[in-house]
């Protein structure tokens, strides 16, 4: 059988009235997938439905649905020029998984006998039920999608059945086949770096100053890099474990010096998310990394949108982040109820531990701050309260300002399990539901609160914190006559909302002198 392009794709996203904010990232899942076929001598295209050909924006389907990125019928026009047998679609998160079916049927009325994979998070976590639910995905990778994928391509062209390819779940006539469950990549310095050359960045750093991306505020277009994979620890709401698994593994720090140079070389790209789950898990690799970025003298900024653990740091390690390039460091706190981080959520986090990173972040002249979850299952009133007068007293004593969300049972963790056994959920478990509960009101009903309760408090709390940031920036302009020229030169350009809050945000979350001084 002749090899035809491996046709490697991403849906548009989709947006309900809950949740109408639009970001752009690269699609770096299918640049993974990429670069091994790439080596083996495949013809690879991508086509991100993310990023059209023309301008980007936000577009309303028939369904009423809010859309951000391609157009179906642009999307199928791409497709239509393509010659392929094999097509796989990112389906890595659940609130975007009804594109994925959408993009599924699409693929199949144009190539009626090509395969589709589907790999991802959401993916993996209900294998089986993507099978049931979309006759026209063959195939569903679980976990690390690298060797997987490729081998399956193998075995496509060369006429052999996919028995044995762990993590495959997969069509077998009428029966549903689910593969021997897949083994960590270990060496995981093995891996390829992306194929970047896949795509055509210089387009998405230029859609990005439009909509950027994860935690920027600046002046400098970011892209993400993940340097480790899988976490160790037992936190009842997280799913990261079902799709990377428990057992951490870290790039070496010569592979990550080399794919940040590569980015820096090649691309001219200054700024970096570093999105591991866990990316201080080893302390002397996270040094070392950051020992290797000073040595250097790389002119980079970097940041943490995934959240890093705050027990990880010295004032030492906090030091040479400042030094290296941090301009954001997010700790994932969840709570401040030492009772819930130990019994409910069980993050075997202490409160003291944060307090003293937030103190060396503070110390280093790094910008710090903090994700916290209310609404848990075993969640007393009491420990809302606490959380709510800790994040406060961070903002006041580190400058280290929290963010909250609701308690959102995601497929296949222990939160689900509870809340299911316990019937606790107020809404049926649908896309749509899940945006409402993400960024409304949440889902949750327990002996001890109300989602209403959950929203009045994280409301309270958003507001409490808008006040105290009000403060700084105010603050923070009189004690700068640097701030307040910059300020009216940002004016005189024209004066919109959203240039306002860039400018407040700014100053609010960023080292003022240092922005600007990197802007000029």
């Amino acid at each position: 059988m002749g090899r035809k392009t491996i046709l490697l794709l991403r849906p548009p996203y989709e947006f309900t009235q809950a949740n109408d904010t639009s970001s752009l990232h690269i699609p770096l899942g299918l640049l993974y997938i990429a670069s091994p076929l790439f080596d083996s001598g495949y013809d690879v295209k991508v086509i991100d439905g993310l990023l059209p050909d023309g301008d980007i924006d936000t577009w309303q389907a028939k369904s009423g649905s809010l859309y951000f990125g391609i157009h179906w019928k642009d999307i199928e026009k791409k497709i239509n020029l393509l010659d392929f047998d094999i097509a796989g679609i990112s389906a890595q998160f659940t609130l975007q998984f009804r594109n994925v079916k959408i993009l599924s049927k699409l693929v199949k009325k144009i190539k009626p006998d090509c395969k589709v994979v589907v790999g991802g998070a959401h993916a993996t976590v209900r294998h089986k039920q993507v099978l049931k639910e979309i006759p026209e995905i063959d195939f569903v990778i679980r976990g690390e999608g690298e060797r997987s994928f490729l081998e399956l391509v193998n075995r496509f062209y060369s006429n052999e059945r996919f028995d044995n390819i762990s993590g495959l779940t997969w069509r077998d006539r009428n029966k549903i086949v689910e593969n021997i469950s897949p083994s960590p990549i270990v060496d995981i310095d093995s891996i390829p770096l992306p194929a970047y050359d896949a795509i055509d960045i210089e387009k998405y750093l230029e859609a990005m100053s439009r909509f950027p991306t994860r935690t920027y505020y600046g002046k400098r277009h970011g892209i993400t890099v993940i340097t480790s994979r899988g976490c160790p620890f037992q936190c009842t709401f997280c799913s990261v474990h079902l799709h990377m698994g428990r057992r951490w593994r870290g790039h070496s720090p010569e592979y990550v010096i080399n794919h940040i140079e590569l980015l820096v070389n090649k691309y001219n790209i200054k700024y970096f998310h570093f999105e591991d789950d866990d990316l201080t898990a080893n302390p002397v690799r996270f040094e070392e990394i950051l020992d290797r970025i000073i040595a250097k003298k790389m002119d980079i900024w970097w940041d943490t949108p995934n959240g890093v653990r705050a027990d990880s740091f010295t004032q030492e390690i906090m030091d040479k982040c400042k030094i290296s390039g941090c301009k954001f460091l997010i700790f994932g706190v969840e709570s401040g109820s030492q009772r819930v981080l130990n019994s409910v959520i069980k993050k075997n986090l202490k409160l003291k531990d944060v307090e003293k990173a937030c103190y060396y972040a503070k110390r280093s002249g790094v910008i710090s701050r903090a994700f916290f979850i209310m609404g848990l299952p075993g969640e007393k009133k009491n420990d809302i309260l606490k959380t709510v007068y800790f994040m406060i007293k961070l903002a006041l004593k580190y400058n280290t300002f929290g963010g909250t969300g609701f308690a959102i049972p995601l497929y296949g963790t222990e939160l689900y399990r509870i809340s299911m056994e316990k019937k606790y959920l107020s809404d049926e478990i649908t896309y749509e539901n899940f945006a409402i509960a993400y960024t409304k009101k949440g889902m949750l009903h327990t002996e001890d609160f109300d989602p209403d309760y959950v929203l009045r408090m994280i409301r309270v709390t958003g507001r409490i914190l808008y006040y105290l940031e009000i403060v700084i920036f105010f603050k923070r302009i009189f004690n700068s006559p640097i701030l307040v020229k910059y300020i009216f030169k940002e004016l005189k350009k024209g004066i919109s909302i959203k240039g306002m809050k860039r400018i407040f945000n700014e100053i609010v979350f960023w080292l003022p002198e240092e922005t600007i001084g990197s802007s000029q």
